[in-house]
């Protein structure tokens, strides 16, 4: 009998699928990966990958069954964006590959979405059992995608929702730097380090995962006010100012699943500290 293959693949090998593959690679796993660029397949192929050219509701039906042909498991890193027409063109996006999906015999999906599927009515603890109600485009494009892969006959699906990713090339110091007159200032910040996102991702990958679906942010929530003021100072930028009387509760986005059954060891649990980690830019 042939033995099951341990092929996996990832769709997206962008900022956050990269190194989710090279570290996939570096544990030993087969991985062909994709990106929409040609200037990229070179960075693909040095980490070790199968490098793949696919641009989803582009490229013939025929070249995304060639790319999951084989696979035992999918990551798929596709962000909505933000233009104008993310909803339509991500939900097209998204039927193509779920049609795909039905007819490959591919039966393990990870699909990376976000946690602006709940909107920002969602009470001030988010869990995962907390109700969806995206008010923004990408929001509600991601809320779809989740919906259409989860039709899929005999598929094993796990939706990974993390918070707002932070990490080398994307610092929070940037964010809000020079802004004045925010409101919310006294919200909680739920953001999450790509390395933490990348270890989440194959701790599901290695079968640790229960549920069907997964939080993720760093367990420390320091308040808008003090958090963003520092992170600019840290790249030598202009600190924004919050609005006085204009406190906003906010919510905190609770990783507490993700940590229970995956195992998680957080590389940067302190938002606060990590501002002051290199290791981390």
């Amino acid at each position: 009998m042939k033995p099951p293959s341990r092929r996996l693949g990832v769709l997206g090998c962008g900022w956050l699928g990269l190194p989710l593959a090279a570290r996939l690679v570096a544990s030993g796993r087969e991985v062909v990966g994709t990106t929409t660029r040609p200037e990229r397949l070179a960075l693909l192929t040095a980490a070790g990958c199968e490098a793949r050219l696919l641009r989803l509701g582009h490229d013939p039906v025929g070249s995304l069954a060639a790319f999951l042909d084989g696979l035992s498991a999918l990551v798929v890193n596709v962000p909505p964006g933000r233009n104008h027409e993310v909803e339509e063109r991500y939900r097209r996006w998204f039927v193509q590959l779920a049609e795909a999906i039905a007819l490959s015999g591919l039966r393990r999906v990870i699909l990376v979405s976000t946690t602006s599927v709940y909107g920002p009515t969602a009470p001030k603890r988010v869990t995962e059992q907390t109700p969806l109600c995206p008010s923004k485009a990408a929001g509600r494009a991601a809320l779809n995608a989740e919906r259409l892969l989860a039709e899929v006959p005999d598929l094993a699906l796990t939706v990974l929702r993390p918070a707002g990713l932070i990490g080398p090339g994307r610092h929070p110091g940037r964010f809000l730097a020079g802004k004045t007159e925010l409101p919310d200032g006294a919200a909680p910040v739920n953001l999450v380090h790509r390395d933490d996102v990348v270890t989440a991702l194959v701790a599901i990958l290695d079968g640790r995962s229960v549920s069907s679906t997964y939080l993720l942010a760093a367990p420390s929530h320091p308040l808008r006010h003090d958090f963003y003021p520092l992170a600019a100072a840290r790249l030598g930028l202009a600190a924004p100012t919050f609005a006085k009387g204009n406190g906003g509760e906010g919510h905190v986005i609770c990783a507490d699943l993700a940590e229970r059954e995956l195992g998680l060891r957080w590389r940067f649990p302190d938002l606060l500290a990590t501002l002051h980690d290199p290791a981390a830019w």
